[in-house]
């Protein structure tokens, strides 16, 4: 059975008159979208320009934590690159819910679930140590590893559903295929996560979790990219259609 995802209208309604676009919303989406990409580009920018100071910013790209940076002296960037990451986000899921990228259900939890949470990661700084455990450093890790988990199932679920889709299939298959790459990153960072927990302690290190974080926080970047594309052809499609009717 073919999936129904984001289909351009084709066909007249009942009362037999072509369904528009309505002004507003046509705006909306010309604002939205390359807003919600602009912004998400801006907040991986900042990320990248902590890692490219001198000595990466303070923080070793192979056993540091990304939020390792928001205790540092340039903690305030990375903390308002997680809360544009999130508003970006955010945007980008209001055009594609409205353009049924997106539907009521799990798919659209887990995107509500990861705009909140990875801006719910820089408003909430992580604790300076793991003995530290403060409310504001549990929070944080809650949002962290709801965050981690958020997006790339997300996407496998939205993916899915629009495999055999004939015009967006493509989108689809790379969603998955990110989604799906993502996933064995979560394993030996959550095993990590577990053991400093467990010991008490700041310097135990079993894999390096730093890297690891780095490729799932690319990964989920691009994961946005894809969905930015895909609303794009999608509104493209939908435009076409109305003007040819």
């Amino acid at each position: 059975m073919q999936a129904e995802i984001a289909l351009p209208v084709t066909t007249r309604s009942v009362a037999g008159e072509e369904p528009r676009t309505p002004m507003v919303a046509m705006a909306a989406d010309k604002i939205l979208l390359p807003f919600g990409f602009a912004v998400v580009a801006v907040a991986a920018t900042m990320v990248i320009w902590l890692h490219v100071r001198p000595d990466w910013g303070g923080v070793n790209p192979i056993t540091g934590m990304l939020s390792d940076y928001g205790i540092g002296s340039w903690g305030w960037v990375f903390d308002a690159a997680m809360i544009l990451m999130g508003a970006g986000s955010a945007a980008l899921l209001v055009v594609m819910r409205r353009h049924g990228l997106f539907r009521r259900g799990p798919e659209l939890g887990l995107m509500l679930s990861w705009c909140v949470c990875v801006a719910g990661v820089g408003a909430c700084t992580k604790d300076p140590t793991i003995g530290a455990q403060t409310m504001r450093g549990t929070l944080h890790l809650t949002f962290t590893a709801a965050a981690c988990a958020s997006l790339p199932f997300a996407a496998l679920l939205v993916g899915w559903r629009g495999r055999r889709h004939p015009r967006y299939r493509r989108f689809a298959r790379v969603a998955r295929a990110l989604a799906v790459a993502s996933v064995p990153c979560f394993v030996p960072f959550l095993l990590s996560f577990v053991v400093l927990r467990l010991s008490g302690g700041d310097q135990v290190m079993i894999v390096p979790t730093g890297l690891v974080e780095r490729l799932m926080a690319i990964v989920d970047v691009v994961i946005l990219v894809v969905f930015a594309l895909w609303a794009r052809a999608v509104i493209r499609d939908q435009q076409l259609a109305s003007a040819g009717s």
